[in-house]
């Protein structure tokens, strides 16, 4: 009895081929035209143009916490916080659109955007 019949074979080159071709869709658009986007309170505090920036820096925020971020022209981290729980610092580097870090003590967040204005989708 054959463990590994035709029909097996053509159902793992296609899984494959799906996998390589979304991975290869995500690589090409992971640096599009992003934005980060700070928070505090709900509040847009600060917005930076990725694309614009030439060399990494640090931005250190204050108030009730100390939150520091580094910003560099692949993404944004959160890299210090005085929270106890220090999720968002181990959050790292955001780098896709739609990825955010989240400090829930200190109610401050940075959001990465995509500033194309192209539409995704049309509902209705």
């Amino acid at each position: 009895m054959k463990l590994i019949k035709p029909l097996d074979i053509a159902l793992i080159v296609t899984i494959l081929c799906v996998t390589v071709c979304f991975f290869l869709f995500n690589m090409e658009s992971k640096n599009s035209n992003l934005q980060a986007v700070v928070r505090e309170n709900g509040t847009v505090i600060k917005t930076i143009d990725l694309a614009t920036v030439s060399q990494p820096y640090t931005i250190d925020f204050g108030g009730d916490y100390h939150i520091a971020i580094m910003v560099d022209s692949d993404g944004v981290a959160i890299t210090h916080s005085d929270c106890n729980d220090q999720i968002c610092v181990h959050t790292g580097m955001l780098t896709y659109s739609g990825s955010c870090a989240v400090c829930l003590p200190a109610r401050f967040s940075v959001e990465l955007v995509d500033c194309d204005d192209n539409i995704d989708a049309v509902v209705g």
